[in-house]
């Protein structure tokens, strides 16, 4: 269920990806026209295996991304940059089809002054002198002439197509680290091959690669479907929502067997996409501090007056704590602090340095949930194990 989940995805991505910048095409070029049709099938699918093939370099080079230290925290951006390079140099080989043949050059600046003059043309009369009421862009043809009120208005027709790129990539950004989460509570040997849970996200790529020779072979012929550009956005996002389903029954499933997953925390989706914190809360103790790169970590939490505040220790350094100012239902943003940390020997405290991390924690009722944040779609879970609080440990 889960790959059919990624497959469905990959199939939205073809209408929603793939049809806007077709239905763009249809206001720059004629409808002879059909080399940029072309080369945007071919650039998206060269974007793809682009990606693919930097994703498996830094696989063979590093063997095990799971285990990335600080000093390859960049590798995401790094393949992401790969990749556009990739499609960075296609435009400028074939940069001479993205020759606008039928608009003139300045064509923005001259819609925002059309735009304005009717604007202000409509102010002073109530309706055309000779002709029956129209739009408000027909109110500048004094100025301009019929031709350039007709592009004005094919150019504002792609406005609601640009403010549904919000939801869209909001959307993608939220379902890529569902599916790291899930990926994490389910097995992830297929066919006697491990795919790590920060990973998983590769597969829509590979699939993105294999229904691409698909689509342009078979659906982009006929022509009745493909140039309905709206229904095809239409199609992507109704597939988007079937993909959300299928997640939605799989992470039902996952909750009936107790595995433990901070689905409830809708904010801590939207920190992935993140270089670093929104916001630092913290309040330091001034001799405890946290180890980032603990894999099992404890915390104790703590009621005095309708405050809460979090107790964290680690397996390793059970002398390693810190307490965080936390209120129920808000996420509380929190930063390990680098090469500036204290750890406790007897009675003096000892300066160490090391690179640690940046880390996000949030509350999940008496939960305590956290994110890597330079690592993306990484999610750790640190639950509570033990009801000591760490400075009964020290006493």
């Amino acid at each position: 269920m889960f790959i059919v989940s990624i497959f469905i995805y990959s199939m939205a991505s073809f209408g929603i990806g793939c049809a806007i910048p077709l239905f763009s095409e249809q206001f720059f070029l004629p409808e002879e026209e059909k080399e940029l049709r072309s080369f945007y099938i071919i650039a998206f699918w060269l974007n793809n295996f682009s990606f693919l093939i930097g994703a498996t370099f830094s696989l063979v080079i590093l063997r095990d991304l799971a285990r990335f230290n600080d000093s390859y925290i960049s590798l995401p951006f790094l393949i992401c940059v790969f990749s556009d390079s990739i499609y960075l140099a296609i435009i400028l080989k074939f940069k001479k089809k993205f020759l606008f043949r039928n608009i003139e050059h300045k064509i923005v600046e001259r819609q925002v002054h059309l735009t304005f003059h009717a604007i202000q043309s409509m102010c002073k009369i109530k309706r055309l002198p000779d002709e029956r009421r129209r739009g408000t862009l027909d109110y500048a043809i004094d100025i301009y002439q019929r031709s350039d009120i007709k592009i004005a208005k094919r150019m504002c027709y792609l406005v609601p197509l640009i403010l549904s790129f919000v939801t869209y990539w909001t959307t993608r950004a939220q379902i890529h680290t569902i599916w790291v989460m899930q990926a994490s509570c389910l097995k992830g040997e297929y066919y006697f091959y491990y795919i790590p849970p920060q990973d998983i996200v590769l597969l829509n790529t590979i699939f993105n690669l294999i229904l691409i020779p698909i689509v342009y072979l078979f659906l982009i012929p006929l022509r009745r479907i493909w140039n309905a550009y709206l229904k095809w956005i239409g199609v992507g996002f109704l597939f988007m929502l079937i993909s959300s389903c299928f997640s939605l029954l799989l992470q039902e499933a996952v909750d009936k067997q107790g595995t433990p997953i901070p689905y409830r925390v809708a904010q801590i989706r939207f920190y992935n996409s993140l270089p670093i914190p929104i916001s630092i809360q913290c309040d330091w103790t001034g001799k405890f501090t946290l180890d980032a790169y603990e894999t099992k970590a404890f915390f104790y939490l703590k009621v005095n007056n309708e405050q809460k505040r979090v107790y964290i220790k680690t397996d390793k350094y059970s002398n390693w704590t810190d307490y965080i100012q936390a209120v129920r239902g808000t996420s509380i943003s929190y930063i390990v602090k680098r090469n500036k940390t204290v750890r406790v020997k007897g009675n003096d405290p000892v300066r160490e340095h090391f690179r640690m991390r940046p880390v996000v924690f949030f509350l999940c009722g008496d939960e305590l949930c956290s994110d890597n944040i330079i690592k993306l779609n990484s999610i750790k879970n640190l639950w509570n194990r033990t009801k000591k609080s760490p400075r009964e440990d020290e006493r």
